[in-house]
């Protein structure tokens, strides 16, 4: 009786393979600008952060089978072009470089924006808009027929539940602002490995971390309506929390661009040096 109560997967249901291949070539196509993009801004900043955050963000595709398998989300696998299998579900070839190509590439941008001087009041607004970018794509996924959310999710828009979607463009905002910051208070060493792990941690973070109450509901036995909403609420309320320490951590007027020249005081004296693509990190060197 148990069993019978929770969410069943849509086991038998087909893919679309005109959606598939439509939602492969726009995850490639994508990937191919970010790699782009990483590769130029690198080069042009001398830094090897956005290098980082490529390997970071490929490497955390492999969170997704976990995040599936908590929020009841479905790969329609019959005629899919799977990449693996885990938790017994298959994960698609373009969901796994998804990954990098979304979170890594949007990711990209806020970093730019954030190395560039971009204002607290600029950043707010980017989170907001990638927040209604990340309910649109996902809302084209579902409606492509090439996976879908199962079982009593609520606040669900064209078939998709629009509570997951914040926690998206959180883990996009957290890569970037974070990799900002870690690139301004690390040696490069250091400052490395930690932007690797930005992608990984982000997702887990903004998938998993803000969204177990409704994640817990949802896998429970014929949740009540109140429980359901409520929760959802809840992981909402989360990831408003999340975004808005995000915004905390740029200041009010934005962080000292990348590309212009910062001052700063050198420790025990009050002797000044210019430092060129720093960021004002002490003892930063180009880089990093």
């Amino acid at each position: 009786m148990l069993l019978t109560s929770l969410p069943v997967p849509p086991a038998a249901e087909p893919v679309n393979t005109t959606g598939q291949a439509i939602m492969t070539v726009g995850t490639f196509a994508g990937l191919a600008v970010f790699l782009v993009c990483a590769f130029r801004l690198g080069r042009r900043w001398r830094t090897p952060t956005p290098a980082a955050i490529v390997a970071g963000t490929l490497l955390a595709g492999m969170v997704e089978p976990l995040n599936n398998r908590l929020a009841n989300m479905w790969y329609y696998r019959p005629g899919q072009q799977t990449m693996y299998s885990s938790f017994d579900a298959s994960l698609p070839v373009w969901v796994f470089f998804s990954y990098a190509a979304f979170f890594g590439g949007v990711g990209l941008l806020f970093w730019y924006l954030t190395e560039r001087g971009a204002t607290r009041a600029t950043i707010a607004k980017a989170l907001g808009g990638m927040w209604v970018f990340a309910i649109a794509t996902e809302i084209t996924g579902t409606q492509l027929d090439t996976y879908d959310y199962f079982g009593p999710h609520p606040f669900r828009v064209a078939g998709f539940p629009i509570w997951v979607s914040l926690g998206v463009a959180c883990i996009c905002a957290s890569i970037g602002i974070g990799a900002a910051r870690i690139r301004r208070s690390f040696d490069p060493a250091a400052g490395l490995a930690a932007v690797f792990l930005l992608g990984p941690v982000a997702c887990v973070v903004g998938l998993v971390g803000t969204g177990f109450p409704t994640m817990t509901v949802v896998n429970t036995p014929d949740p009540s309506t109140a429980a359901l909403y409520g929760a959802a609420l809840g992981s909402t309320a989360l990831n408003l929390l999340f975004a808005w320490f995000l915004t905390q951590l740029v200041p009010r007027e934005g962080l000292p661009p990348i590309d212009g020249p910062v001052l700063t005081g050198a420790r025990g004296g009050d002797r000044g040096e210019e430092l060129l693509a720093s960021g004002g990190h002490r003892g930063a060197v180009p880089g990093q």
